[in-house]
């Protein structure tokens, strides 16, 4: 082999073993950046919304006790809102801005995490049927249960209506009312049966009472003495509506004295059950700003507690913890199931068990009637066009009922005859 070759060969492989080493040096100078990059980025503060992203599904499982309740969004944001503060590194989330744009963007975003959640929305609107008397708030959850049971019209057999307690009012059907200062917790109260269990009637109002509400607790918890049982957040506000609702001013005198129970939240509450408090800005001076306190009902140490600027609201609990809540707190007032006196039950009993019998009486001759065959004219369609031209707002299936009146009117004068 010539020198040339040797020197041409020795060049290339070192000029090789060089490139090689290059390379290396490049592969780990990138994978340090890359490193480094990692650790700046796990280092720097998420803004809200990837910390949104990161801790919204854990959020809404805590509120809603793992989907078990529905949930309302301020107790999503307040089950968010430790993690939010640690990954953004902020001192406050704002709670407007969480419920009406991180929540939504995230379900917008997430429909196969957020599709089965049961978010208790307010109310922003009703929806009537013609005819029914049907109605609904137009809430997610109410549209969702009506959507839910659409369905063909059913035409149903002849039958005859059950024996039942018709009331109107408190009389033999509820003994307390449970009033709400917001309306976020109608549907969970709903789904846990609140009413039902503990034979009492929901109220619930934004913000403070109206002429009406304070009308209507006159009415039952005055004058017709049942408890009225108020539920409020542990701030300023709450404490002015608790008080508001109870107390004559301009718009409302009250003539009758209302047996009246704050169930909280209350400083205790919030100490015993562990809630997260929020700061906020008191209006005014803080003198007035106490003494309005005292004179609505708070304690020395609530005072200092609201006047430090912090408050708790209800959302704060999830919807177990609040479920629970409001359980304890009604068995410790003494709020029962009503049970009318001996004379009334029986009254039902009697009235009941003649029902039962007369509908043992009447099934067979209904069972019979309803496999009898029933001769349908010929131009039945004809028929209820006319009608509807004629009746414009009456429906289909009481036009046919309205013709079968005819037809029996025609036999009855003998004009049906063959």
């Amino acid at each position: 082999m010539s020198v040339a070759r040797t020197i041409a060969d020795m060049l290339a492989k070192t000029t090789d073993r060089w490139a090689k080493q290059r390379k290396a040096e490049i592969r780990d100078a990138n994978a340090r950046w890359r490193r480094a990059d990692r650790m700046s980025r796990r280092a720097r503060p998420l803004d809200q919304t990837e910390a949104a992203a990161r801790v919204m599904q854990k959020a809404y499982l805590t509120a809603s006790a793992n989907g078990t309740l529905p949930a309302n969004p301020r107790q999503i944001y307040y089950a968010a809102r430790p993690e939010m503060l640690r990954l953004t590194e902020k001192t406050r989330i704002a709670s407007k801005y969480f419920t009406q744009t991180l929540l939504i963007e995230y379900m917008r975003r997430r429909r196969d995490v957020t599709a089965t959640w049961n978010i208790a929305w307010d109310d922003r609107g009703h929806f009537s049927e013609p005819h029914t008397g049907r109605e609904i708030g137009l809430g997610t959850l109410a549209v969702r249960d009506y959507i839910a049971k659409l369905r063909k019209p059913k035409i149903l057999n002849a039958g005859v209506s059950a024996v039942k307690a018709d009331t109107m009012g408190p009389d033999g059907r509820y003994s307390a009312v449970l009033f709400l200062e917001k309306e976020g917790f109608t549907q969970i109260l709903e789904a846990a049966r609140i009413a039902e269990r503990f034979d009492l009637a929901i109220m619930s109002t934004k913000g403070m009472s109206v002429t009406a509400a304070r009308t209507l607790v006159e009415e039952l918890c005055g004058k017709r003495g049942l408890k009225l049982l108020v539920l409020h957040d542990f701030d300023v506000s709450g404490f002015s509506i608790k008080h508001t609702l109870v107390t004559s001013n301009r718009r409302h005198f009250f003539r009758h004295a209302i047996n009246f129970i704050d169930l909280g939240l209350r400083l205790a509450d919030v100490e015993e059950l562990g809630l997260d408090s929020e700061a906020t800005s008191n209006k005014g001076d803080d003198d007035k700003i106490a003494e309005r306190l005292r004179i609505n009902g708070a304690t020395d140490d609530e005072v200092a507690f609201l006047l430090n600027e912090e408050r708790v609201e209800l959302n704060a609990m999830p919807s177990d913890v609040f479920i629970q809540f409001v359980e304890r707190k009604l068995n410790e007032n003494g709020v029962a199931k009503v049970i009318p006196l001996a004379e009334k039950l029986a009254e039902a009993f009697t009235t009941f068990e003649r029902g039962r019998l007369a509908h043992a009486a009447l099934k067979a001759e209904l069972e019979r009637l309803n496999k009898e065959p029933v001769d349908v004219p010929a131009d039945l369609t004809d028929r209820v066009k006319a009608h509807l031209a004629e009746n414009p707002a009456e429906t289909w299936d009481a036009a046919v009922k309205a013709i079968i009146g005819e037809v029996d009117d025609s036999e009855e004068s003998g004009d049906g005859g063959a």
